[in-house]
Order: C-alpha cells, then structure tokens, then sequence
C-alpha cells in the first residue's frame, strides 16, 4: 500500500479512526482509510538473542516501585519489551499509563502508556527498571518480553539516597568491609574497597542496629546516628549479622571473630513470592521458608518435545547466592537445583505439566548449606 491513498482527510473522523497501529509487521499511522505514514525500516529490524523469557507481571492499584529484574537474567538484556493491559473499569485514558525508572536513578521518573520498547548490545545493556502505577483505583497487567545476547553477567549499582542528609552516611558498601580493628579487637571499623579505615566505632558504644533494606542505621552513644549504605540488602543482612556476632562475642569477654556457621543466603527473583509478604525480592530466610514461584508454560521451552532444565529454573529462580561474608556464590545448576514432584521423586528436568517443588543444595567454602527447608513450588501448565 502506498504512502499517500486516494481518500481525503475528513474532518469529521473521530480520534478513534485516527491511531498509530502494527501492520503487517510496521508501525502506520492511519486516519480513517487512510494509511499515513509508515517506518520502512521495521521489517527489516532483527534481535539476536541466546536466551529469551516471556511473562506476566500485575501491577496493583497504587502499586510503587516494583523491581522488574528481567526474570532472573539481571542486568544482562540487550532487549526488553513490555505491553500493558488496562483494566477495562479505568475510562480514562489519563490515568492508564506506566511510570519507570532505572535501578542506578531511581529518582528520575519516565513513563509510557502502549508500549515500552528497549533494546542494547554486548557493550550497552538494559538495566533493570523499576515500574509504578499511578492509578489507585485500576491495576494493570504487563507482558514483558526479555533477551541476551550472549551469557555474560553483571549487575548495575543502585545509589539509595540517604534518609537524613545531616547524619554521617557511607554509601557503596558490602559487608566484608565491616571488620573488627586488628590493632583492638573491641573496635569495629568499616573500611572501603582499598581497605583504607572510614570509620571506627566501640563496640560498647553501640546502642542499636536496625535494618531497612540495604541501609543499616546504627545508634552510636558518642555520636549518634550513622548511616551505613549498602550496595543491596544482601550485604546490609550480612553485615548486621556480622556485627551482631561481634558485639555478642564482645560482652561475652571473647573478642575472636564469629566462626563462619551462617547458611548462605539466596535472593530470589520476583518470579518468586509468598503468601504474606508484599515486597520483593525476598530472600531465603523470609517466613516459613516455603516459598511461591510464577506459573511457567511448559510449550515455551522447545518443540517438539518441550523441557525445562536446571539452568532454566536458576535464571528464573535465583538472583544471586551470598555467603556470610557476603561474597557471592556461583551456583551450578546441574547439582545445586533439586526438582521434585507431587510424589518426592528426584527429576532431572521437567517434561510435563503439573506441580513441582525445588530445593536448593547450595554450599559456601565453610560447608554450610541453605537449610532443607527452603523450596520453591512451581506449577506448569
């Protein structure tokens, strides 16, 4: 079709009959009859990707922040696109619009309506996003579609914004920057990534230590309160866990470290939730440990004999595994996943529909392994 049809612009069509569209693999704009314009190019667009995942995301009325970490691939896409679904009650057209941001700006807010379309290469990937709906009284539903490119991995750094600008704050830790001061043991110092001594605080000065996602406020008898930021809250769990032990082997007249006895600790995905808890990600010492994973379609993962592997399931499970330390954890999914069905028996891979639940035998260099209560039931459908 040409460009330019033989029907004249009508001043009496309705912005109904006046909209951009998809056709015939193309966007067109279109008034009446009549196709406008159109992009040439598109049809000759191609993506290439190693690994592709389709899902379903809902947004609640009101619902802020919610972290879209690409189903598990983290920081790695090289395309991401998402189609929102209005809830039919919402009639204006006003309110029926997505707020984003990227994970390293979090303060800077961009929006869309239709369509969100994002796409990178080996050296400029997508970050993860965070998304909001605006609308209290309509939720939304999105179908997102992610790729990579290859198998590479890395993580954008989040930069939170400390709570109170006039306490003293130190940003981009992780918790093997939190030690006891080789010169006196009943000293903690947080030191920065050079080892280089940013703070030094007594521990029988240190009144409390409370935890809000990755920033650890601790209340100082000389000084008050200190901000400590981590990089994620992994490391904040870390690192209070660490100074906890410091401070119990303290009053107890014993000033050696804590010894290494700490499971390590996973931190799910948002494809992973549970029945009480409303912010994600979680991690797998939340609740009861027995968790919830998004349903899965069996018929997206090959043809003609579809299956789901261990591999699969990790991307899709597992974010990252942190030791107590807080060093990272590789995880080798041929033998740290378990997949198990309704009956217990140990699976290789899943090949049908039905219920299964997945367990965890990941280990740190201390042999501690994430507890045998921590699972994950999946349906496939």
């Amino acid at each position: 079709m040409a460009n330019n049809c033989g029907v004249n612009n009508n001043n009496v069509i309705s912005p109904s009959q006046q909209h951009i569209k998809l056709y015939n693999g193309t966007f067109v704009a279109v008034n009446g009859p009549n196709m406008t314009h159109k992009l040439n190019e598109m049809n000759n667009i191609r993506v290439p990707y190693q690994q592709v995942v389709t899902s379903r995301i809902i947004l609640r009325p009101g619902q802020v922040d919610y972290l879209l970490n690409f189903l598990g691939l983290g920081d790695n896409a090289t395309f991401l696109a998402i189609v929102p679904k209005y809830d039919e009650r919402s009639k204006f057209t006003n309110d029926n619009y997505v707020r984003y941001s990227y994970y390293s700006e979090r303060s800077k807010q961009l929006s869309f309506s239709s369509l969100l379309v994002l796409s990178g290469n080996g050296n400029n990937r997508i970050e993860q996003l965070y998304l909001t709906n605006p609308n209290p009284n309509a939720g939304v539903v999105l179908e997102v579609m992610i790729g990579i490119i290859d198998e590479y991995t890395n993580y954008f750094q989040e930069n939170p914004t400390p709570v109170n600008p006039s306490v003293p704050t130190f940003n981009d830790l992780i918790s093997n920057y939190v030690k006891l001061w080789e010169n006196d043991n009943s000293i903690l110092t947080v030191t920065n990534s050079f080892d280089q001594p940013l703070l030094f605080i007594g521990l029988n000065s240190i009144n409390s230590i409370n935890q809000n996602g990755s920033i650890l406020t601790i209340d100082d008898t000389s000084v008050g309160q200190i901000f400590l930021v981590f990089t994620n809250e992994t490391q904040a769990t870390q690192a209070r866990i660490k100074i906890n032990g410091f401070i119990d082997m303290f009053n107890n007249g014993n000033l050696n470290p804590p010894v290494d006895n700490f499971e390590p600790i996973i931190t799910f995905t948002n494809n992973v939730s549970d029945d009480d808890t409303i912010d994600l990600p979680l991690t797998s010492l939340a609740g009861d440990r027995a968790f919830l994973a998004d349903t899965l379609t069996l018929g997206d993962y090959g043809t003609p004999s579809p299956q789901i592997t261990k591999s699969v399931l990790n991307f899709y499970l597992i974010s990252t595994v942190n030791d107590f330390n807080g060093a990272t954890i590789s995880v080798v999914a041929d033998t740290d996943i378990i997949i198990r069905n309704e009956l217990g028996d140990t699976l290789l891979l899943i090949d049908e529909v039905g219920e299964y639940f997945i367990f965890f035998n990941i280990n740190d260099n201390f042999s501690n392994f994430v507890s045998a209560q921590v699972n994950v039931k999946l349906n496939v459908i």
